[in-house]
């Protein structure tokens, strides 16, 4: 698990809408079009959020659930 995060969202689904998104990182331009992407479907019970990954310039380390495990 990376230590020293650039940043760290942290978004309460079920709760009323007062997160904001903080200054974004973003990736470099790459000089294609990706055509492998998955999606992470965040519900609660009045709303979806869906997410677009590009699968092909991802890095992932690990995750923490809210009991530190």
């Amino acid at each position: 698990m990376a230590l020293n995060p650039l940043f760290t969202v942290t978004f309460n689904v079920s709760g009323p809408s007062a997160n904001r998104w903080p200054t974004r990182a973003t990736s470099p331009t790459t000089a294609r079009s990706s055509r492998r992407w998955f999606h992470v479907v965040l519900r609660s019970t009045t709303r979806t959020l869906t997410l677009a990954v590009r699968a092909d310039n991802l890095c992932l380390e690990g995750f923490r659930g809210s009991n530190n495990t």
